[in-house]
């Protein structure tokens, strides 16, 4: 039925014997039938839910994987990617303009795309459709047509074709050079540190979360007072502020409450710099 589901699963590439270079990428690709009319939809609906496509990293041996771009070259009516983690998507013509591939609609719900592994960090390519962002995390650069974006962080550049349509709403995202973005509303519009998340490292415990020292702006920052970026939905800050409300309330006369978070004990920066380093054996 013009239907193509992924639901779960894991998939990568993992070959040790030979091992790519950094930045090398690996392609998931979704083609159109051959022959096909350029006026029709190869697909009606394409959903990737509740999976991975591996974003790429070391392993913790020192082995390198390559990250798995998800490449279109179909026509497909909607595209969603449903509380997933992905490496880049990438809609792509191959500099051929009789080529008709294009996403009419991209929906990023709940998930993260990271293109932190690539050379050129662009994390969604839709130049010829409309991208939508709900609630997400997007790790490096997007282009689109039109742009619709809320509570969610952009760690990149935004570019979009037609700056007169869409919006950027209650999300953060970078300045520098070709930034063009929707009209804005509430935005957060400056660079973004790396210690703003506990890791970016796919495949660490803290990946993708907002540390302690994130700013305000971003913390606060989704239209619900809650956190902006893929974790939105858990409402952190918010049912923070009311167990604070509660103890505040019924809290012991002269006593202060401490509140430790998991991670904040650790020294130093949160943020995860390159590979991990190797325990040494004991008497070593």
């Amino acid at each position: 039925d013009s239907t193509f589901l992924v639901d779960g699963g894991w998939y990568g590439v993992n070959d040790p014997d030979n091992p790519p270079a950094e930045g090398a990428v690996a392609d998931f690709v979704i083609e159109g039938a051959a022959g096909a009319e350029s006026q029709e939809f190869d697909f009606d609906r394409v959903e990737i839910r509740f999976a991975t496509l591996d974003p790429g990293g070391v392993r913790a041996d020192g082995i390198r994987i390559p990250a798995l771009r998800l490449v279109v070259r179909a026509r497909i009516r909607r595209l969603i990617i449903r509380r997933s983690i992905v490496g880049p998507i990438i809609v792509t013509r191959e500099e051929n303009p009789d080529d008709p591939s294009v996403v009419d609609e991209l929906l990023v719900c709940e998930s993260i795309v990271d293109a932190g592994e690539t050379a050129d960090h662009l994390a969604i390519s839709n130049p010829f459709g409309t991208v939508v962002l709900e609630g997400s995390t997007i790790l490096g650069d997007v282009a689109a047509a039109i742009l619709e974006a809320s509570d969610s962080i952009v760690d990149g550049r935004v570019r979009v074709v037609n700056n007169q349509a869409g919006c950027f709403r209650f999300s953060a995202s970078e300045p520098g050079e070709g930034v063009r973005l929707p009209p804005r509303y509430r935005d957060v519009f400056e660079p973004i540190a790396r210690s703003t998340f506990n890791s970016t490292r796919f495949g660490d415990p803290q990946y993708a979360q907002l540390s302690i020292v994130a700013p305000e702006s971003i913390s606060r920052g989704a239209e619900n007072g809650s956190e902006m970026g893929v974790f939105s939905h858990l409402q952190t800050a918010i049912r923070l502020e009311s167990v604070r409300a509660k103890v505040n309330e019924f809290g012991p006369v002269g006593l202060l409450a401490q509140y430790l978070f998991e991670g904040e004990i650790e020294a130093g920066s949160l943020v995860r710099f390159g590979p991990p380093q190797p325990v040494p054996e004991p008497g070593v």
